[in-house]
């Protein structure tokens, strides 16, 4: 059993405030969550207007379909809302 997380903190260019911020977030979460049947959160950075620190995680039987899933879930975060990939990466736990 092999249980990755993905970390992945995103820039909101358009947000101008925290309402802003938070129904995207909460959007690309729950829509994430759904899609690639993962659990997925906001876990940092909630007080920040222009950024946000999302983590999804998935428990497989092997590394690599866990990795897949993962990237997968990031280019769909990428390019289904208004998003800028800064800094994240996939941790095996």
């Amino acid at each position: 059993m092999v249980v990755a997380v993905l970390t992945a903190e995103f820039r909101l260019p358009a947000a101008q405030t925290l309402k802003d911020k938070r129904s995207v977030v909460q959007s690309l979460v729950r829509r994430t969550a759904q899609r690639f049947r993962v659990a997925a959160a906001e876990v940092g950075l909630q007080d920040d207007v222009r950024r946000a620190e999302v983590a999804v995680a998935v428990v497989s039987g092997e590394w690599r379909h866990a990795e897949q899933v993962l990237q997968e879930a990031l280019r769909f975060m990428e390019s289904q809302y208004p998003v800028e990939f800064i800094d994240g990466g996939v941790e095996r736990r």
